[in-house]
């Protein structure tokens, strides 16, 4: 048990391999040791689900269930062949099949069932919802500059479109469409806690 806390804490950049905290791990162990924070439970999604490096869980959110609206995990493994490696094809079904299903349950049972990102039906299928889901406005500036500080270090700027449904960009993995997404630009724009342009993005 407390193994598979340090494994999801490292997943989600809270911990370092070494298992010590890092700046958000601390950030939150004061302000919201028990996860309650709901707009907290947003950004840990993103943050694990726009990682590339965890396949099976970005894979899983980012892809898959962008175009599948319910499925079982056992029959999400083709999806995954590529990083079958050395492994027998029984094993990594089954391995696979079981960790998908760990990943999903942190959706309908565990962390992250606060969201209501996702239903569990009998049988073992799971559906992701549609809905359209209020994201704080701090979690969408947070999660912004995860993303650019992930995949486009450096950057100065980015365009609109890479934030609203480009892989593993907040509006994708927040499940929200164009008109959300800018409305949610504009809004911390308001504030003066980033600068939109109309034509050259962020």
């Amino acid at each position: 048990r407390v193994e598979s806390l340090f494994t999801f804490a490292r997943k989600a950049d809270l911990c370092t391999e070494k298992n010590r905290l890092t700046l958000l791990g601390r950030l939150i162990i004061n302000q919201d040791p028990y996860f309650l924070n709901q707009g907290l439970l947003w950004f840990l999604h993103f943050l694990i689900s726009s990682n590339a490096n965890l396949v099976l869980w970005s894979r899983l959110i980012n892809q898959i269930y962008q175009h599948t609206e319910i499925e079982k995990p056992t029959n999400l493994m083709h999806f995954f062949l590529d990083v079958r490696g050395k492994m027998s094809e029984k094993t990594f079904l089954h391995n696979g099949a079981s960790e998908l299903g760990a990943i999903l349950r942190t959706y309908t049972d565990e962390l992250f069932k606060p969201l209501g990102l996702f239903n569990r039906f009998e049988g073992g299928s799971y559906a992701v919802i549609t809905d359209e889901f209020p994201i704080p406005p701090l979690i969408w500036l947070a999660s912004i500059l995860a993303h650019r500080d992930r995949y486009y270090p450096g950057a100065g700027s980015l365009e609109t479109n890479l934030l609203i449904d480009a892989n593993f960009s907040p509006g994708r993995l927040f499940r929200q469409n164009e008109v959300v997404v800018r409305r949610a630009l504009d809004g911390l724009h308001n504030q003066g806690l980033l600068t939109a342009e109309a034509r050259l993005g962020l």
